[in-house]
């Protein structure tokens, strides 16, 4: 069933709430973030504070389950009340460390460990980053050899120290320590 509003867009990323089934997020290229409180049967935009319409990433925190993690084209956004208002964090703006969201080259590029709700990002210029502390600063895990893009990342649901991420250079790449130390997988 369509669910595109006034001038059309795409929907890139979508989330469960993690203990209320019945709440959906998405993130649009146009309109920006989308709640449905009924399964996805009615649908509002809640953008109170993101920073920009093109939300590409999404990542809830099974912790905190109302915290969720917004990836925008100007940066990192975060929620602490389940999507109704948006604090932007300012350290992943392009103008500091460019931990952003482009279409085509990075989505689903935020995770969060469900285990401990620490934050881990790709970005479009290549780079894996990790917060311990619900986004507000950001330590940088790894760097693609050449220019290209980190366009996603996963953490195990099972094994928490277990990290893989797409990119559009070497493939998929594997970190079993959180993210200290990276392997490239023979999937160019």
């Amino acid at each position: 069933e369509a669910v595109g509003w006034g001038v059309g867009g795409f929907f890139w990323a979508a989330a469960f709430h993690p203990t209320r089934g019945n709440i959906i997020y998405l993130g649009g290229d146009v309109n920006g973030f989308y709640k449905s409180e009924n399964s996805g049967k009615r649908w509002r935009i809640c953008n109170n504070g993101i920073a920009d319409y093109a939300v590409y990433s999404l990542a809830v925190d099974a912790k905190n389950p109302d915290t969720v993690y917004a990836g925008t084209v100007g940066g990192v956004c975060k929620s602490v009340d389940a999507g109704e208002h948006w604090e932007f964090l300012k350290q992943t703006g392009s103008k500091a460390l460019a931990i952003t969201s482009t279409r085509d080259k990075s989505v689903r590029g935020l995770a969060v460990d469900p285990s401990s709700g620490i934050v881990y990002a790709g970005t479009p210029g290549g780079k894996v980053f990790k917060s311990e502390d619900g986004g507000q600063t950001w330590t940088k895990l790894y760097e693609l050899p050449s220019k290209g893009a980190v366009s996603s990342i996963i953490v195990s649901a099972r094994n928490p120290k277990l990290l893989l991420a797409a990119t559009s250079v070497v493939g998929l790449i594997k970190s079993e320590d959180s993210g200290q130390t990276w392997s490239e997988l023979s999937t160019p």
